[in-house]
C-alpha cells in the first residue's frame, strides 16, 4: 500500500515476521512485516541466507560477504555450507570451512597451477639419490610469475649450484618459506614483500629436470 510492501499471512499483515520472503517480483527482506529496501547484507529464511541488495535478493551474487555471525562464501546469492576450498575474491585469497571464510594467511604462490610432482618427504632424488624432499614441487610454465605467500622480509635472494635462483622469506613468528629454481628474482636481500606480490619467475635453475618451484616451509628451525 501507500506505507510500504507487508508480509501478509491468512489475508492478515503479520508484523511479527522478519526474514525473508517472496511474491511475484522476487525475493525481500522484511522486517517487522515490512520490507526494508535500505537492507543491504546477508539474512536468512527457512530456506538458508541469502545475499541481500536494496532489499532483494541478489540470485547472482557469488564471492564472500559478512554478517554478524562471520564471512561467508555464497553462490547464486546463497551462502554455500558445503564449501571447502580456497576463493579469490577482490583480491582477496581465502580459506573456506562450511561455508565460512578466513582470509588465508598463506596463500598459493602460483595460482593457475595446482600440481604437485613432488611431494614432501623422502624420495629418490635423480642428483643425491634416497633423500628428504624438504619442500613440493609445483610445475608451471618458464617465467611464470612466483608470489609470496605471506608478507615479510627478504633474508636471502641469491644463486647455488643445488638451488638455483632462489629466495628466502622471514615472515615473522618463526616462519620462513623458500622459493627454489627461479628463472629470475624481482626482489633484494632485506626489501620488505606484501603478501601475494611477484618475487620471483618458474625456471629450472641449480638441481632441476624442468621447469617448476620447489616451495618450503621452515617453522622454528624446522
Amino acid at each position: 500500500n501507500e506505507c510500504g510492501w507487508w508480509k501478509i499471512k491468512n489475508g492478515k499483515v503479520d508484523f511479527g515476521y522478519t526474514g525473508v520472503s517472496n511474491n511475484e517480483n522476487g525475493w525481500w527482506r522484511v522486517e517487522n512485516g515490512k520490507v526494508n529496501f535500505n537492507y543491504n547484507g546477508i539474512a536468512n529464511n527457512e530456506c538458508g541466507w541469502w545475499m541481500i541488495k536494496n532489499g532483494k535478493v541478489d540470485f547472482n551474487f557469488k564471492g564472500i560477504a559478512s554478517n554478524e555471525n562471520g564471512t561467508w562464501y555464497l553462490r547464486n546469492g546463497k551462502v554455500d555450507f558445503s564449501y571447502n576450498g580456497e576463493v579469490t575474491y577482490n583480491g582477496k585469497t581465502y580459506n573456506v570451512v562450511n561455508g565460512k571464510a578466513q582470509e588465508a594467511q598463506y596463500i598459493w604462490p602460483l595460482p593457475g597451477y595446482s600440481i604437485i610432482s613432488s611431494n614432501f618427504g623422502y624420495r629418490n632424488c635423480p642428483y643425491h639419490g634416497k633423500e628428504l624432499h624438504a619442500g613440493i614441487d609445483i610445475p608451471a610454465a618458464y617465467g611464470t610469475s612466483i608470489l609470496a605467500c605471506a608478507g615479510g622480509t627478504v633474508e636471502k635472494a641469491a644463486y647455488s649450484s643445488s638451488q638455483g635462483n632462489y629466495i628466502v622469506i622471514d615472515h615473522g613468528k618463526g616462519v620462513k618459506t623458500t622459493y627454489m629454481h627461479c628463472s629470475s628474482l624481482k626482489v633484494k636481500a632485506g626489501q620488505k614483500v606484501s603478501k601475494g606480490q611477484t618475487i620471483a619467475a618458474v625456471g629450472s635453475t641449480g638441481n632441476s629436470t624442468g621447469n617448476h618451484l620447489d616451495l618450503r616451509f621452515c617453522v622454528n628451525g624446522t
